[in-house]
């Protein structure tokens, strides 16, 4: 089940399951207040967006600026940690923390892949890594979930694991 973030960082009114969102009818304006310049987030391999929604503390919908005002849906599911799900009191308590840290506030993620250049998909979700802004600088969301004991660490060979399933 997933729960809104909030108003504020929810322009959409909600997620749907591609990047095609009925609703993405939002105003170039909310990507000009995200502090990376858009031509040097891209020029890294970064993109600029804002979580739409989250699913539990490792998987998000993220509304992300395509260029020239054209917004996108994604769901991504973080790289290099395990948040618990939703049914156990650490699972909630990582969706709190994470919900805090990213209501209304930009990102910055990208995709990871695989040696030969494919996109990793974990199910239905692009792993991603996620840049979030705290005290004006950049931080790793998947590290910051580690130190504070709300998720595992998730390791490449996991990863290769599910790469491999798919």
């Amino acid at each position: 089940m997933a729960c809104r973030v909030s108003d504020r960082a929810n322009p959409t009114g909600g997620a749907s399951d591609d990047m095609t969102h009925p609703q993405l009818a939002v105003k170039p304006s909310l990507f000009l207040r995200h502090p990376a310049r858009y031509d040097l987030a891209l020029r890294d391999l970064w993109w600029r967006g804002f979580v739409d929604s989250l699913h539990d503390g490792d998987t998000y919908w993220v509304l992300f600026d395509l260029g020239r005002g054209q917004p996108a849906m994604l769901k991504i599911r973080l790289v290099g940690c395990d948040a618990p799900e939703l049914d156990t009191d650490d699972g909630k308590a990582a969706l709190v923390t994470v919900r805090s840290l990213l209501a209304g506030q930009p990102i910055l993620f990208r995709h990871e892949y695989t040696r030969t250049g494919s996109e990793i998909m974990s199910f239905d979700r692009y792993v991603c890594q996620v840049q979030i802004y705290r005290g004006g600088v950049t931080a790793d969301l998947t590290d910051y979930l580690i130190a504070e004991g709300l998720a595992t660490p998730w390791t490449r060979d996991r990863l290769a694991l599910f790469s491999s399933i798919r």
